[in-house]
């Protein structure tokens, strides 16, 4: 076995140098919509509405050639249903989107989401797993809103997740 491993090229110094051969190129876009990056982060525990504290998510969509925050809306999972109304509020704000770039997270693989953004022509492209390159906008965000929001807010008034969506 290890003689065929080695024929093939695929011994340990031959994956280490097609390793570092791999580059990643930071990708731009430059007409507004054209490109949205979306993700989810964990942020504080928030009563639900049967009073017991659960962890809050937050999901935001950023435009990649302005930097600007298209959406954000919290809620206690990451789910499907969250991302689709992100998408319509998107859309019915600023007319289209060309590409949709999210995690491989389970509110973004549904198939009744793929179909819809297939269904209006919007491209969904998944980052590689444990490869944060190509989402450092929307985790810059996110580093942004735990220095500046997280860590000044007073979570023994927040009641609700309105209550954090209004802080």
């Amino acid at each position: 076995m290890s003689r065929l491993v080695r024929c093939t090229g695929l011994d340990r110094d031959g994956r280490i140098r097609q390793h570092e051969g791999e580059k990643t190129l930071p990708f731009e876009f430059f007409s507004p919509p054209e490109c949205v990056q979306a993700d989810w982060m964990y942020t504080v525990a928030v009563p639900d509405a049967k009073g017991k504290r659960c962890q809050a998510v937050l999901l935001a969509f950023l435009d990649d050639a302005t930097r600007r925050i298209l959406d954000v809306c919290f809620g206690f999972s990451e789910n499907a249903l969250a991302f689709e109304c992100g998408i319509r509020h998107i859309l019915s704000a600023h007319g289209g989107i060309g590409k949709q770039h999210a995690v491989n997270g389970s509110g973004f693989v549904s198939l009744q989401t793929r179909r819809i953004l297939d269904t209006l022509g919007i491209l969904l492209v998944h980052s590689r797993p444990f490869k944060p390159k190509g989402r450092g906008k929307i985790e810059r965000f996110f580093s942004t809103v735990r220095q500046q929001l997280l860590s000044i807010l007073d979570r023994d008034t927040i009641s609700s997740l309105q209550d954090l969506e209004f802080q």
